[in-house]
This record gives C-alpha cells, sequence and structure tokens, in this order.
C-alpha cells in the first residue's frame, strides 16, 4: 500500500473541536498540508482555510439537511409535505440554526428539495436495491496525492456483499469539479469495501423543478 492512496481513517476516530462552525467538514489543524474534499486544485502547503463565502454554511446546512431527511424517511416520498417541513425544523441542530436566517423558510425549502430528489429514477434504484445497508453522512479522513483529505461522503448504499455505490446528492447547479468529488468519494468506498466493486453516481436536485407536493 503506498503512501499516496492509504491508510483511511474514519474521521469518528477524531471528534471535530467543539467550537466547530456548521458544515460537513472540520479542519485538521496539526496538518498543514489538510484539505477538504470539496476544494477544487491542489493544497498550498501551510496556508489556512479560506473563509466560506457569503451564504454557503446556509447552503451547507440546506444539503445536509435534505440528506437527514433521506436517512429518516428514504425515499419514497410519500409523506406529507407539511410533515416533512415539520421534521426539518426538528432536525436543525442548535449550532445550525445561526447559518438560518429564516427556520420555516430553510425548512420549507429543504422540503422541496426532499421531494425533488425523490423523483429522481437513481435514488428510487438505489433506495430500493439497499435502502436497509445505506450509510448517510459517512466521515473519513485519507492521504491523496501527499495531501490529508477530509470530508463527508452523502450515502453509501450496499446494494450486495460485492456491490457498493456512492452516492453524491447536490441540490445546487452541477458544477464540473463535482466530478472530481465523487471520484475521490469512489477511491474512499474502494478502501472501506476492498472486495467490492463500487460505483458513483451525482445525483442532482434541480431547484427549477418543483412541482406539486402533497
Amino acid at each position: 500500500m503506498d503512501a499516496d492512496t492509504a491508510p483511511l481513517v474514519l474521521s469518528a476516530d477524531l471528534a471535530a473541536p467543539a467550537d466547530t462552525p456548521p458544515g460537513d467538514f472540520f479542519p485538521l489543524a496539526s496538518t498543514p498540508a489538510a484539505r477538504r474534499a470539496t476544494d477544487v486544485g491542489p493544497p498550498a502547503s501551510g496556508t489556512a482555510r479560506q473563509a466560506s463565502p457569503a451564504g454557503a454554511d446556509s447552503e451547507r446546512t440546506l444539503g445536509t439537511m435534505v440528506h437527514r431527511l433521506l436517512q429518516a424517511l428514504g425515499a419514497s416520498g410519500s409523506h406529507l409535505r407539511a410533515d416533512v417541513s415539520a421534521l426539518a425544523r426538528r432536525l436543525l441542530r442548535h449550532d445550525e440554526s445561526a447559518a438560518v436566517d429564516d427556520r420555516d423558510g430553510f425548512a420549507a425549502r429543504a422540503a422541496d428539495l426532499y421531494f425533488t430528489l425523490c423523483r429522481q429514477p437513481a435514488v428510487k434504484r438505489y433506495y430500493s436495491a439497499g435502502a436497509s445497508a445505506a450509510l448517510h453522512e459517512v466521515p473519513f479522513v485519507m492521504l491523496d496525492g501527499g495531501a490529508v483529505v477530509h470530508g463527508t461522503i452523502d450515502c453509501l448504499v450496499r446494494i450486495s456483499p460485492d456491490e457498493v455505490a456512492v452516492l453524491e446528492f447536490k441540490t445546487g447547479r452541477p458544477r464540473p469539479e463535482h466530478q472530481d468529488q465523487v471520484a475521490l468519494y469512489a477511491r474512499v468506498a474502494a478502501q472501506l469495501f476492498p472486495e467490492a466493486v463500487v460505483s458513483a453516481e451525482l445525483i442532482y436536485a434541480d431547484p427549477t423543478d418543483l412541482g406539486e407536493f402533497p
């Protein structure tokens, strides 16, 4: 096993500091070349993590909330919209509320995106195949290309003993770096499940396709 691909360490072993800002990732202060999985391009040695652009924390929290709704409700999309919105409000942690100006509007938007994802054929296919073996919000730390990379995989589905799917949900518009991100997650999954064939898929919730909800 060469130094550029491993070892993989789940970040469950590395607790985030109490003052960690809302979001999917936390910094590794002791590692000068650490970077987040969502960063684009090679890291600059010794540089600090850049501050999030305006609204980024709220958008990350929204994406995390949609993942929580999928974990709690599955992907049938059969629930009432009001119930899904209410659940989103309850699932919003106190430390995340600082990034949310309008809790009711945030919850309604999360519910809309949840239903939009439930309509995606890929979501229905993977969840019907392995919903009982789905792992959500899987944290990881790994050495990749000489740098420590840390992040969170949206969903890992164990379809069968020899097949694993990586699902990366996006609630915004497609961007070129998304492909690099999901490819990295596939490499992580291949280390977690070395005996399995790993597939990876980007699944977008198009915010213009909200339609009508129950």
